[in-house]
């Protein structure tokens, strides 16, 4: 009888790990502040590209559909005369209330954390995650999902912009000041990803 408990509480964990595309929001947000810090040091850029970064959320289920999981990314990118870079990552419960049904909505909450570096970067702060998201394809081989999430976790960037002052020669005019912009880089986010 013991063994027989055993391996049904072995047999309930399942493991999974969805990868994809996620397009988060306030990336653009980033963009405009690194091109208009690179305008008020007299560089005229615009940057082109791609709002979309890869995303990892691996997680494990227990019994009943309820879970906890990791997330890194997504991956934001910027190169070029300035550079950014943010790799979020994350932990979180997870519950999914139709485990047993291959079409099934989730949700999850938990934690989250910008590792972020560039030339106007100052400093990451924690914040809490969440998302709803729908599984399909659940006990096969290969499935996909779909989600909405929410990331309140912020990103310090400097911000310059010039103003009347005196420059360290004691010329007075038109010079750049500094002042730190909070950002949440992926404060929403909508993903498409696959799971094995």
């Amino acid at each position: 009888m013991l063994s027989a408990l055993a391996l049904t509480s072995a047999q309930a964990i399942e493991f999974r790990f969805p990868i994809g595309m996620a397009y988060p929001t306030g990336f653009r947000d980033v963009i405009t502040l690194h091109e208009q810090n690179m305008d008020t040091h007299g560089y005229r850029v615009k940057a082109s590209n791609i709002p979309c970064g890869l995303l990892l959320q691996p997680y494990v289920e227990f019994d009943y559909g309820i879970g906890i999981g990791a997330s890194v990314g997504p991956a934001m990118f910027i190169w070029g005369v300035t550079e950014f870079s943010d790799i979020p990552v994350g932990l979180d419960v997870r519950y999914t209330p139709f485990y047993d049904a291959s079409f099934t909505p989730y949700i999850r909450a938990g934690g989250r954390y910008h590792i972020a570096w560039g030339e106007f970067v100052e400093n990451s702060r924690p914040g809490i995650s969440g998302g709803l998201g729908l599984e399909i394809g659940r006990g096969e081989t290969v499935g996909m999902a779909l989600e909405l999430s929410y990331d309140n976790a912020w990103v310090e960037i400097e911000k310059y912009r010039k103003g009347w002052s005196y420059d360290n020669n004691g010329v007075y005019g038109k010079h750049p000041y500094r002042k730190i912009e909070e950002i949440k880089p992926s404060e929403a986010i909508l993903s498409f990803m696959v799971f094995f």
